[in-house]
């Protein structure tokens, strides 16, 4: 084995470049805020019996262990270690030796299926980052077109988890199109959109208990006003429900969640062009794959979410004594499944008399998060103040958009009624949007935080 040695070299801007990269697409992911990332720029410069490694910071434990077993097993391409992943090598306009780019990022954070899905993005984005010239990357924004690569990217993860090379009838089997599925997130039926429904996908016998018998002309995933009209079938509460079940080359029918046996995968249409996709170990997971509007990222985990809307509290009204409440009010809040909103306000008892005929004025002796489940399963704003005491619910909120701003239609009712009333109301105030789906946005004074 080749005798290691160590130095601090001058590459702290071209490491600074690629921090700023990495950073880009994890928050491009919607997973920067989960992702402790460290990124190593590393000079390699070797000789039969010594490997001199270059880095303008110190090379911690973990890195050298896995620079090590690099070494020890022939360094390979994409080499994953336990705690980094290595590029190939490149070349470094300028420099004699090769280069390697080391990441390390806290995996633990995401179950199984997410990991295998971003260690095959970040190996791409390694492999961008080798086949472009360094000495080039600070003239031009490197991170300009990531969002499209991700998109790519994850398009094609999908394919090949979805696909199947299986022979029907003498004939290979059409493969899934991924535009069909796009094309039916965007349809509606009878006005309405495909939110909440569902098709499993498996290459595995499962027995339909509705079965189609149509099997002189089985319906394909490319029939998409067909797919879209069989899809008013399907829903899922709880594990309870029914899923469209396509066996990877025809629509066979449909199957409820618990009958489905070995691996299977699941798309979840959640309306206005949206879908999820996860793998039948991440079903019940709030760790998922999202497609939209030609972006995708990682849904977020409710503890994500909780800490965000701690930090947007605290940074709106201070520090609090009482934030255990409205902390609570919120985690309730958030598993209400046709979506709601709070609103807390420095005068939420002025503001409440101010809207009592725009809403229902209320008092809660005690424990106000207990009752959060029904008071918010009737449309309208719920008006809280900055301690947890509750004053009103249902509330129509008022306001008007900030200017220079119209109504954005594709974000909602509730999201444009918080911009427009949180800009109007001139106290300290923030308002929480929960959509069905689980999203939430936090708005105060007219802008989403």
């Amino acid at each position: 084995m080749k005798t290691i040695n160590y130095k601090i070299n001058h590459m702290k801007y071209h490491t600074r470049w690629l921090e700023e990269l990495v950073s880009k697409f994890f928050d491009i992911l919607n997973i920067g805020d989960l992702v402790q990332e460290q990124v190593h720029l590393i000079e390699l410069c070797e000789s039969d019996k010594e490997l001199w490694i270059g880095n303008y910071r110190k090379t911690d434990d973990c890195l050298q262990k896995d620079l090590n077993d690099w070494i020890v097993q022939g360094e390979p391409q994409h080499f994953h270690g336990k705690t980094y992943i290595f590029s190939n090598k490149f070349k470094y306009e300028g420099f004699k030796g090769n280069f390697i780019v080391a990441l390390k990022y806290d995996d633990a954070m995401f179950e199984k299926f997410i990991q295998t899905y971003l260690s095959n993005l970040i190996n791409r984005l390694l492999c961008v980052i080798e086949q472009t010239k360094v000495s080039k990357w600070h003239a031009h924004d490197g991170a300009k077109n990531l969002s499209s690569l991700i998109y790519l990217w994850s398009r094609e993860f999908v394919h090949d988890k979805i696909c199947s090379n299986t022979l029907i009838l003498s004939q290979i089997s059409r493969y899934l199109e991924l535009t069909a599925i796009e094309a039916i997130a965007d349809m509606k039926y009878e006005s309405n959109d495909v939110s909440g429904r569902f098709i499993a996908v498996s290459s595995c016998s499962n027995k339909c208990e509705i079965k189609l018998t149509n099997t002189e002309t089985p319906i394909q995933l490319n029939e998409t006003k067909k797919i879209r009209k069989l899809l008013e079938i399907t829903y899922q509460s709880g594990n309870k429900g029914l899923y469209l079940f396509y066996n990877r080359n025809y629509v066979e029918g449909f199957i409820s969640p618990q009958n489905l046996k070995g691996e299977y995968y699941l798309i979840e249409f959640l309306g206005s062009g949206r879908w999820r996709f996860c793998s039948s170990s991440g079903i019940n997971s709030k760790q998922k794959i999202e497609f939209g509007h030609n972006n995708c990222s990682i849904t977020s985990s409710h503890e994500r979410y909780s800490k965000k809307f701690m930090e947007c509290f605290t940074n709106i009204f201070g520090p609090n004594n009482s934030l255990n409440i409205p902390c609570k009010i919120f985690d309730k809040a958030r598993w209400q499944k046709h979506g709601t909103m709070l609103v807390f306000l420095e005068d939420a008892d002025i503001e409440c008399n101010r809207l009592k005929q725009a809403g229902f004025s209320v008092e809660i002796k005690e424990k106000p998060e207990k009752y959060i489940a029904q008071i918010t399963a009737i449309d309208g704003a719920i008006l809280i103040n900055d301690q947890g005491t509750i004053f009103a619910i249902g509330t129509i909120l008022d306001g008007k958009m900030p200017e220079g701003t119209g109504v954005d239609l594709s974000r909602g009712a509730r999201y444009n009624s918080a911009i427009k009333y949180s800009y109007s109301y001139k106290k300290k105030n923030l308002c929480v949007v929960i959509s069905e789906d689980g999203y939430v946005n936090f708005i105060s004074n007219g802008k989403e935080l």
